[in-house]
C-alpha cells in the first residue's frame, strides 16, 4: 500500500506580542521639567510630541501627553492626566519612560543616569508581561 505522506501545518505568526521593560519614573517635577533635565543628563532630544495617547470611552476620553525623541528611539509619556492614570496598576508612578527593543543594552546605565536627576524620587523597571492592564498595549508601539 502506498500512503501519502503525513501532512503538517505550520502557523506563521502569533497574536501574542513581545514583552518589553520600560521605566516608571516617580517625581513632583511638571513634563516638560523633568523630560529637559532627562535631555541635559542623558544627551537625548526628548521635545513634546504633536500626538497624544487616548484613553477612556467616547464619553470619557483622557489624553496623556508625551515626549520623544527625533528618531523615536526614546519616549516619556505622563501617567497622569485630570487625576487618571494612563496605567491604573501603576498609580504611584508619574510618568512612563519607553525605549525602543534594540536599546536594551545601555538599560542599566540608563536607569542609573535617570535616578541621579534632580526631582527624580524614584525610578523603577517594568516588564510588560507583568503589568497587567488593559492600557498596556497603548505604549506597546512606543516600544517596537
Amino acid at each position: 500500500m502506498n500512503s501519502s505522506p503525513k501532512i503538517t501545518r505550520l502557523t506563521i505568526g502569533s497574536d501574542k506580542t513581545e514583552p518589553f521593560n520600560f521605566l516608571g519614573i516617580v517625581t513632583s517635577e511638571q513634563d516638560y521639567t523633568i523630560s529637559l533635565r532627562i535631555n541635559k543628563k542623558t544627551g537625548l532630544a526628548l521635545h513634546h510630541s504633536d500626538e497624544e495617547i487616548i484613553s477612556g470611552t467616547e464619553n470619557d476620553r483622557v489624553t496623556f501627553t508625551f515626549f520623544t525623541t527625533p528618531d523615536s528611539s526614546h519616549a516619556l509619556v505622563a501617567n497622569k492626566s485630570e487625576k487618571k492614570f494612563l496605567i491604573n496598576k501603576l498609580n504611584k508612578i508619574d510618568f512612563l519612560f519607553i525605549t525602543r527593543s534594540g536599546n536594551n543594552s545601555t538599560f542599566p546605565d540608563l536607569v542609573k543616569t535617570i535616578r541621579s536627576i534632580e526631582g527624580v524620587t524614584a525610578v523603577f523597571v517594568f516588564n510588560s508581561a507583568e503589568v497587567k492592564d488593559r492600557n498596556i498595549d497603548l505604549i506597546r508601539h512606543l516600544s517596537q
